[in-house]
């Protein structure tokens, strides 16, 4: 997602020969240069081409040196796609929920496999120095800004202090057309005390209502992709899928609502937790059209219109391990544990 737009940064970042921000011009408020992320979690993301010149790419590998925040993120890094003499850079990031993005830092040095010997300056005729830096790329969401500064729609009333925000869709547009992640809602910065929400999430047909009080901030990013495994347990059954990946938690337990494909059908709703399923207690709405469970932890979630087994979460259980002074199973442990208390 976003890779092109990803990839012509960080190209420009790499070949810029100055410390100026490569993508300050294509920005707009309410956007700050901290919040724009380039990067998606778990995705491979091509930063920059190099010339292979006389070389060939399984002749190459990168070696990297992270800086020391990002480096827990890093995933991995390698040479790839190769196209007409020229070959990427790929990046792949960790699965990363927070509220705040990530920079990633570093320097890539590209190296002959058999020798070791260093040859980026020629891979990199453009600039040809002993190393690659990388800066202006961050791993993370934006917060969604629109609420209180792009002028979306929404619904305040100051009396019963609610608010009403009707589509949460988790982007917001910059000034060059390109889509950007925003999916951290921050109310804190709401010109007005909230004392209820009502959300719905985009065209979803998923909302949600609760009570509020000091609500923090939280990542909402929200996914509909069908889960393989629950959609192989009943090929033949209709089902709606969303997932809340950061496990986002509200102040309050509230109510889940969900509209209903068919109303006249019978319809189940599963919390979906690895390839263990529960089935939910629900209740229709009162206008019939929606089926409405209680949360206050975000997880996964699957609407069904047939009866799936449900599946308990399996629990592991670690095999005790044996103290070779006493031949008693798990003693080490607990003595461990009990001078950690002592000190």
């Amino acid at each position: 997602m976003y890779k092109k737009f990803a990839a012509l940064l960080l190209a420009v970042a790499l070949c810029a020969a100055c410390g100026v921000t490569a993508w300050a011009e294509m920005q707009q408020e309410p956007f700050e240069e901290q919040e724009l992320c380039l990067f998606n979690p778990g995705e491979e993301t091509a930063i920059g081409w190099l010339t292979l010149g006389e070389y060939t790419a399984d002749q190459l590998e990168v070696s990297a040196e992270w800086g020391e925040k990002c480096a827990p993120y890093i995933r991995s890094v390698r040479l790839g796609a190769e196209a007409a003499g020229d070959i990427q850079i790929l990046i792949c990031l960790r699965d990363y929920w927070g509220l705040e993005p990530v920079e990633i830092t570093g320097y890539l040095q590209i190296l002959e496999k058999e020798t070791g010997r260093n040859v980026t300056p020629e891979v990199r005729p453009i600039i040809p120095s002993q190393r690659i830096r990388l800066r202006d790329g961050f791993l993370g969401w934006n917060r969604d800004q629109g609420l209180y500064s792009l002028g979306k729609e929404y619904r305040y009333d100051a009396v019963t202090q609610t608010l009403v925000y009707p589509e949460f869709r988790g982007e917001a547009v910059s000034k060059s057309g390109q889509k950007v992640d925003a999916p951290v809602l921050d109310l804190t910065q709401f010109p007005g005390e909230i004392s209820r929400l009502e959300i719905s999430f985009g065209k979803s047909g998923v909302s949600f209502a609760g009570r509020m009080i000091r609500q923090e901030p939280l990542n909402l990013l929200y996914s509909q992709a069908p889960d393989s495994f629950v959609r192989d347990l009943d090929p033949g059954a209709e089902m709606e899928f969303i997932s809340f990946p950061a496990e986002p938690e509200w102040d309050f337990t509230g109510t889940v609502s969900w509209k209903l494909p068919d109303s006249e059908r019978q319809w189940h709703v599963y919390a979906v937790e690895g390839q263990a399923l529960t089935e939910l207690e629900t209740a229709f709405s009162d206008a019939g059209d929606c089926i409405c469970f209680q949360a206050r932890k975000f997880g996964s979630y699957v609407l069904c219109d047939s009866e799936l087994e449900s599946r308990p979460a399996a629990v592991e259980t670690p095999a005790p391990q044996r103290n070779p002074e006493t031949g008693r199973a798990g003693m080490a442990l607990v003595s461990a544990l009990g001078v950690i208390e002592l000190l």
